[in-house]
């Protein structure tokens, strides 16, 4: 099996509540952590932040991912940009098109396990799925998206077990604006405010990268994605489109 070499071709997960709940008022605020990505080209950075949402939607399915416009953490993060991160139509095209060229549906996996499931000895489960024509973008309001739900996850979040969604990030440092989607799951850690439905950041990996113009994620982060999700490559094996 090969993944293509560029960022956007990493499985994103999204996540999205059916059935409108009434939650408790909670304050959702950014966070982030670090980790580095290999890249090749022309002059520009990216960084990871884990964006978080609650999980309520209207009756048709939709949910806010991302509110449209200017986020920040409530530790004053990023520091690059200064502005904060940018949620656009332009991130949501970006978004929406690398996921249409992954040829899947992205993986809303519980809590994060696809990014432990190996060390911790952790089963990485499928919670729901996301195509490239269940993401779309609002004007004003930001970046919706439509799952699928396991029977199982879907009970989770009737029974109010999950409250929130958490999509991990990568973006670019000069501007703030997303460069793909990495991961995402259903969790109970929100962390942002500014959405309609309530978006949150919820704290994980920071990346930051060399310069570049085309980003090339490091082979044994995308090595460790595929054995949460069952799949290996030889040590000496390269991903390649």
């Amino acid at each position: 099996m090969t993944i293509a070499s560029d960022p956007f071709s990493l499985s994103c997960f999204l996540l999205i509540y059916r059935k409108p709940t009434p939650l408790p008022d909670r304050h959702k605020l950014p966070v982030m952590t670090t980790n580095t990505l290999k890249t090749t080209g022309a002059q520009r950075h990216t960084e990871t932040a884990a964006l978080s949402a609650s999980l309520a939607s209207s009756d048709d399915g939709w949910c806010q991912l991302l509110p449209a416009g200017r986020v920040r953490a409530r530790d004053g993060r990023p520091k690059k940009p200064a502005a904060g991160w940018l949620i656009n139509k332009t991130s949501c095209d970006r978004i929406k098109a690398n996921l249409a060229a992954l040829k899947q549906p992205l993986l809303i996996d519980y809590d994060h396990h696809s990014e432990i499931a190996q060390e911790k000895g952790v089963k990485a489960v499928a919670a729901g799925w996301v195509k490239a024509e269940d993401v779309a973008w609002r004007e004003g309001q930001g970046i919706f998206i439509k799952p699928t739900w396991t029977p199982q996850a879907q009970k989770h979040i009737d029974d109010l077990e999950y409250a929130y969604l958490s999509a991990k990030l990568e973006y670019y440092v000069d501007n703030g604006e997303p460069a793909s989607i990495r991961i995402a799951s259903l969790t109970n850690d929100p962390a942002i405010t500014g959405m309609k439905s309530v978006a949150a950041l919820s704290a994980d990996d920071l990346y930051v990268t060399t310069p570049s113009t085309e980003l090339t994620p490091m082979n044994e982060q995308l090595r460790q994605l595929l054995a949460a999700l069952g799949l290996t490559v030889p040590d000496d094996g390269e991903l390649t489109p």
